[in-house]
């Protein structure tokens, strides 16, 4: 290496800057300068005067594609760029706007080694690579410079993303703004944390106004517990949440709304979406009677009005003039439900312990009247629910909140599945009320139930049973996994292991001791992704009968059918 203190005594009395002094003084040392290179990640090249490289860090071949002996002290600039331009960087990153294609070699050179005796020069640019490099360089008045060079790859690709997150926010907040109907998300903690343009008109105020506070803040006491509730039932739960409620409007000091609650993101980050509609909306979904009830407004009395308005979602199951047994043994729960039965048109009774229901049930039986549906408190023993069942009765089992707050939308989503089922299994019949079941021969292929709740894999279970030609139901969570299982009785049962609610171990264990065609009898695959010894025992010990292993693919679907489905269904419930 050349020595840093040969210099002239006339520099010497021109230039006395630290760094001159350093570099004349032999205080930088090699391995001093390459740790330099290193903590930056950077490459150095250092030059004197007379444009000899005085110093290169080890790094710097990353950058130039050159031969080591042209990285040497003592090789002059124009060698290291004629060796560049020959190397194929004829349009280098460093190059000044006169070096381009057509220029020639000389050209090239000429142009490089001027634009290095630039007192200051920073400049970023893609090399032929695609990578993305800073060039940054100094001359210090005694002559003396300094290039380093900088893959910032990963920072612009910081950038970029950045730029297009903010796209999207912005995309966003204007799709949102833009919407009708007022829209308010809220955290984990219930905090508002966006509110659109319709929302804050609808309570005339500014957003900044709203972000930050609770809905305590923002609505009156009855209102606000109300909502409440509902997002906290939906946050923990992931059910979405239907009430309706009056609010004060500017236009309407009581105006009548339905208020929808949704949770979106991903566990340890959920947001709750609440959006408003107009009370004329809530006729397409909820019958009128059965939002009355449920909010305190005014019900209209006469039973032909209950019976023309309420008659609730259309489906298999009509709610009007039907028979509704409730299970609980709390008495509020007890009481507001009954009252939302009842405004639905609902014949209903509620009996509050296991032994009075199976004697409910066994009068019932004797006397040949019908129960149409079982509602089941979820704070009731599971017995309540597996007495219902092993009668062949439909049971809905709900927590206290869809049993207070949310029954019609309960009942509703209950009757929508319903359908939904025998839409799947066109050749399957179902018989309701004091028809008899009997043995119906399935002449399509057998119901798949996916448990899984990953969107990416429900699309890959779906591409692959359509290509099969099977028929299929998605559960998104291992209590629905449950309750899709008994409802509709599939043929088999893929059971992602991580669910939501309960996990696919504890959900194949509750179908178990379901009993009958809907449990003790259905195959059930467990679908894991670690592959390990312990987790398929653990899978096998739950009451699956059988794992595979992600990625998915259509011969192994196709396998799995061919040794557990059976050719046919001879009876249903």
């Amino acid at each position: 290496m050349t020595d840093f203190a040969k210099s002239s005594s006339g520099d010497q009395a021109r230039d006395r800057t630290p760094a001159s002094a350093a570099l004349r003084g032999g205080a930088l040392q090699p391995a001093v300068l390459e740790a330099a290179a290193d903590a930056l990640g950077a490459a150095f090249l250092i030059f004197d005067q007379n444009d000899k490289i005085i110093f290169a860090s080890r790094n710097v071949r990353q950058f130039f594609p050159v031969a080591p002996l042209f990285l040497e002290a003592g090789t002059r600039l124009r060698d290291l760029f004629g060796a560049l331009y020959d190397a194929g960087m004829r349009v280098s990153s460093e190059a000044p706007a006169s070096a381009s294609k057509g220029a020639s070699r000389e050209e090239w050179i000429a142009s490089h080694t001027s634009s290095h005796w630039r007192e200051r020069s920073d400049k970023q640019e893609r090399d032929a690579s695609g990578r993305w490099l800073r060039y940054s360089r100094r001359r210090l008045s005694s002559g003396y410079g300094l290039s380093l060079v900088t893959d910032i790859t990963e920072q612009k690709k910081r950038e970029e993303q950045w730029r297009a997150d903010m796209e999207r926010v912005q995309l966003t907040e204007e799709i949102l703004d833009n919407l009708p109907n007022p829209v308010v998300v809220q955290d984990a903690n219930l905090t508002v944390v966006a509110v659109n343009l319709a929302f804050s008109n609808l309570l005339s105020l500014s957003s900044d106004g709203l972000l930050g506070k609770s809905m305590d803040k923002i609505f009156r006491t009855d209102v606000a517990e109300r909502v409440n509730a509902a997002c906290r039932h939906t946050l923990q739960t992931g059910a979405p949440s239907v009430i309706a409620q009056e609010i004060a409007a500017e236009d309407d000091p009581s105006a009548p709304v339905l208020i929808r609650t949704k949770r979106v993101g991903k566990p340890g980050r959920y947001f709750i979406v609440t959006t408003i509609d107009d009370l004329a909306e809530l006729h397409d979904l909820l019958p009128a009677a059965a939002a009355s009830a449920s909010n305190g407004m005014p019900r209209p009395s006469p039973a032909s009005d209950r019976r023309d308005h309420a008659a609730g979602p259309a489906g298999p199951f009509p709610v009007t003039d039907r028979n509704i047994l409730l299970v609980t043994d709390d008495p509020t729960i007890e009481a507001q439900a009954l009252r939302t039965l009842i405004a639905l048109g609902a014949d209903c009774c509620a009996v509050r312990s296991i032994e009075e229901e199976e004697a409910f049930l066994r009068l019932a039986r004797s006397s040949g009247a019908l129960v149409d549906l079982v509602l089941i408190d979820a704070q009731m023993d599971i017995a309540c629910l597996e007495l219902a069942e092993m009668q062949g009765l439909d049971v809905l089992p709900l927590d206290a909140f869809q049993l207070t707050s949310d029954l019609p939308q309960s009942i509703g989503n209950y009757l929508a599945t319903r359908a939904n089922a025998q839409r799947h299994l066109p050749d399957w019949q179902f018989l309701t009320g004091s028809e008899k079941r009997t043995e119906v021969e399935v002449t399509d292929r057998p119901l798949v139930l996916v448990a899984e709740d990953d969107e990416v894999n429900q699309v890959v279970f779906a591409q692959i049973l359509e290509s099969l030609g099977y028929p299929y139901k998605i559960a998104v969570s291992g209590d629905e996994a449950v309750r899709l299982c008994r409802d509709l009785q599939p043929g088999i049962v893929m059971m992602d292991v991580t669910l939501p609610v309960l996990s696919g171990l504890e959900a194949c264990r509750i179908i178990r001791e379901l009993g009958g065609p809907a449990g003790a009898d259905i195959p059930i695959i467990g679908v894991i992704v670690d592959k390990s010894g312990d987790l398929r025992a653990r899978c096998l010990v739950s009451g699956m009968n059988d794992t595979i292993a992600k990625p998915l693919s259509t011969e192994m679907i196709r396998d799995v059918f061919e040794r557990f489905l059976k050719k046919s269904v001879s009876r249903l419930g």
